[in-house]
């Protein structure tokens, strides 16, 4: 078991560069090269011991890279492995931008020489309904009893390090462990790219950006026959970190635009189906200019559904105008009033809405 996972994290420790024909064989698309400070990309981390590589994972945990600086030509990457609550690496990596980068001997901590026989193809994959032209190189040292495979994936659609996937398949005496890194999202500081996950997509703007102590915005919900009223206030804003009274209280970052379950609750779990756009939405007689956000939803639980959610940057506090949750289980929430400590911009405030009940 210690063997094996000392196999998973060494394997998975690299940074990168491709090879076409030669000694020194560079990374697809040079992903370095166009690395900026808060490019990330994400990837579930699974080890399997045995020839049934569908199993159930001995360990299943996610892997996260984020591009920590860019300057005087190296990027600094920070990279994690998390299994649950369990932090078993936590590293900074430096790579140099010099006119050779880091080759794909490099990433894979190997010599120069173990890798020269790589077969190179081109392929294509889909992650998160996005096809994705790739480059694949396949490694093989050994025999069917004594050997290992390594199989890496790169495309230019990712942000640094490039990666798609990463697999190390390595037989001892017949016996076979398998470690898979498989890309479940990708992008930079302000968005998100491509993903698989709810959690790891960016809601359009950050509702933080230019948020003030007394900024609000109130909201009619509307679940079947069921109504309320629901608010998001401003109460604290020191320095990149601001807190909004809501739900709960919730901390988000000037610095980092925030994903769709850091501020909507219940909306976690798988995504495809991805489209962003601008549009005009409509709400109590305003036409407000937006960035629409539409996805295919496949919750943790209940059914799935489809969720469309307008944001504006006129609109203060949340910054949301409007979300609709269709499916089996419908949802609205519709824009009824916003504005600053000192008073309404529009609408109303979430105390003076007419009570739901009636009364």
């Amino acid at each position: 078991m210690n063997r094996l996972l000392l196999l998973c994290l060494v394997a998975l420790a690299p940074l990168v560069t491709l090879a076409q024909d030669g000694a020194a064989q560079k990374l697809p698309g040079a992903p370095f090269s166009k690395a900026e400070a808060g490019d990330w990309s994400v990837y579930s981390l699974q080890l399997r011991v045995g020839n049934d590589f569908q199993a159930e994972p001995l360990l299943d945990g996610i892997e996260r890279w984020d591009v920590v600086s860019v300057a005087s030509g190296t990027v600094t990457m920070k990279k994690a492995d998390r299994y649950g609550s369990r932090v078993l690496r936590d590293q900074t990596n430096t790579v140099s931008l010099a006119a050779s980068g880091p080759t794909l001997a490099e990433f894979l901590e190997k010599d120069e020489a173990s890798v020269k026989d790589a077969a190179w193809s081109d392929e294509k994959r889909t992650i998160a309904g996005r096809e994705l032209a790739c480059r694949k190189a396949v490694i093989k040292k050994g025999d069917d009893k004594n050997g290992v495979e390594t199989i890496v994936v790169f495309s230019d659609a990712v942000r640094a390090p490039g990666l798609v996937k990463l697999r190390v398949v390595e037989t001892r005496s017949g016996k076979m462990s398998c470690t898979d890194l498989d890309l479940v999202g990708t992008g930079t500081r302000e968005q998100t790219l491509l993903a698989a996950r709810a959690d790891l997509w960016k809601l359009p703007f950050n509702p933080a950006t230019d948020a003030t102590v007394g900024d609000w915005s109130a909201y009619r919900v509307r679940r079947g026959d069921q109504t309320a009223t629901f608010a998001w206030t401003v109460r604290a804003a020191e320095g990149d970190r601001v807190t909004f009274d809501a739900d709960r209280e919730r901390h988000l970052d000037r610095a980092w635009t925030p994903s769709l379950p850091d501020c909507l609750p219940g909306l976690e779990g798988k995504v495809s189906e991805v489209e962003e756009r601008d549009d005009t939405k409509e709400v109590g007689g305003r036409a407000f200019a937006c960035r629409r956000l539409a996805l295919h939803l496949e919750p943790k639980r209940g059914p799935a559904a489809r969720v469309t959610l307008w944001m504006s940057r006129d609109v203060k506090g949340l910054k949301l105008v409007a979300l609709e949750i269709d499916g089996e289980r419908k949802a609205r929430w519709e824009l009824a009033g916003f504005g600053t400590k000192d008073g309404a911009l529009w609408g109303k405030k979430a105390a003076e809405l007419e009570d739901p009940s009636g009364k």
